[in-house]
């Protein structure tokens, strides 16, 4: 159902693209809002059960740096 709702958006903004260009910085934040909460809400419960400290780590580490990589994206390709 996520991924449907990305196609409609996107879909949505190409129709009605004037309309939608004023809050699109808005729209982006909604839309990376929410993927970031399906993929917490995936990945902690998992991270969560595993037992050793330096596995929990590793993965905590590697989340980490895709968060700090999607920020970093959006800075250096902003407008």
């Amino acid at each position: 159902m996520a991924a449907l709702t990305v196609v409609l958006g996107g879909v949505f903004a190409i129709v009605f693209l004037e309309v939608v260009e004023a809050l699109s910085g808005l729209l982006l934040a909604f839309s990376a809002g929410g993927f970031s909460y399906l993929a917490a809400s995936e990945l902690i419960p998992e991270l969560q059960e595993e037992k050793r400290l330096s596995q929990s780590l590793i993965q905590f580490v590697i989340f980490s740096l895709g968060i700090v990589m999607i920020w970093s994206f959006g800075i250096f390709f902003a407008e």
